[in-house]
């Protein structure tokens, strides 16, 4: 989708909790990652916390290409929208279309 660079430094996160409750996982998975942490090595906190950073860095630039779309409805920047979801700030309603750069229409039902 987008190559346009994401400006990090357009960004406000004081406002970012960095704790997380997680909620019940299976029993099987949880045997699992505690096999996994004790083959490792490694807390169970230390692999969750492995496991959200794998999954945040495979993930990311679709979730990028998202926010670039989303935020385009919005008309707003990216880092504007992320802005707004990470402080919790209102967001306004999505329009039904826009463009990107090349004049190619985003529509959302």
């Amino acid at each position: 989708m987008s190559n346009k660079e994401f400006n990090w430094s357009e960004l406000d996160l004081s406002k970012v909790k960095t704790q997380f409750k997680a909620s019940d996982i299976g029993t099987l998975d949880a045997a699992k990652l505690r096999v996994m942490a004790f083959l490792l090595n490694k807390t169970l906190t230390a692999c969750v916390q492995t496991a959200l950073y794998t999954y945040i860095s495979r993930n990311w630039e679709d979730a990028q290409d998202r926010l670039t779309v989303e935020a385009q409805l919005r008309g707003m920047s990216s880092e504007e929208l992320f802005n707004a979801i990470v402080n919790e700030l209102p967001i306004p309603l999505t329009p039904y279309s826009a463009t990107d750069e090349d004049g190619n229409e985003f529509t959302k039902p």
